[in-house]
Protein backbone atom coordinates (compact mmCIF):
# COMPACT_ATOMS: atom_id res chain seq x y z
CA UNK A 1 0.00 0.00 0.00
CA UNK A 2 1.27 3.39 -0.97
CA UNK A 3 1.34 6.57 1.42
CA UNK A 4 -0.84 9.36 0.51
CA UNK A 5 0.24 12.08 -1.24
CA UNK A 6 -0.87 14.17 1.91
CA UNK A 7 2.38 12.48 3.91
CA UNK A 8 5.07 13.58 0.95
CA UNK A 9 7.53 15.38 0.51
CA UNK A 10 5.89 17.13 -2.23
CA UNK A 11 3.36 17.99 0.17
CA UNK A 12 5.78 19.05 2.67
CA UNK A 13 7.28 22.00 0.15
CA UNK A 14 4.21 22.94 -0.99
CA UNK A 15 2.68 23.72 2.65
CA UNK A 16 6.37 25.25 3.21
CA UNK A 17 5.64 27.64 -0.11
CA UNK A 18 2.09 28.82 2.03
CA UNK A 19 4.46 29.57 4.70
CA UNK A 20 3.56 26.87 7.18
CA UNK A 21 5.69 24.84 9.53
CA UNK A 22 6.03 20.92 8.90
CA UNK A 23 7.37 18.70 11.22
CA UNK A 24 9.13 15.34 9.37
CA UNK A 25 10.47 12.82 11.30
CA UNK A 26 10.34 8.95 10.21
CA UNK A 27 12.42 6.13 12.19
CA UNK A 28 12.66 2.33 10.87
CA UNK A 29 9.02 1.24 9.16
CA UNK A 30 7.38 4.58 10.26
CA UNK A 31 7.35 8.35 9.27
CA UNK A 32 5.05 11.26 9.48
CA UNK A 33 4.83 15.08 8.02
CA UNK A 34 2.53 17.05 10.14
CA UNK A 35 1.76 20.83 9.84
CA UNK A 36 1.35 23.07 12.68
CA UNK A 37 -2.33 25.13 12.01
CA UNK A 38 -3.10 28.29 13.79
CA UNK A 39 -6.69 29.20 14.73
CA UNK A 40 -7.94 32.01 17.05
CA UNK A 41 -8.15 29.61 19.86
CA UNK A 42 -4.55 28.62 19.38
CA UNK A 43 -2.16 26.33 17.34
CA UNK A 44 -2.49 22.38 16.37
CA UNK A 45 -0.29 19.85 14.39
CA UNK A 46 -2.48 18.40 11.63
CA UNK A 47 -1.37 15.08 10.46
CA UNK A 48 -3.18 14.24 7.38
CA UNK A 49 -3.44 10.53 6.85
CA UNK A 50 -0.93 9.71 8.62
CA UNK A 51 1.56 8.47 10.63
CA UNK A 52 2.24 6.08 8.03
CA UNK A 53 4.06 2.58 9.33
CA UNK A 54 4.64 -0.60 7.72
Amino acid sequence: MSASILQSAPWAEFQRGLGKKVFERSGQGWNFLAIREKTPLGSFLYTPYGPTAE
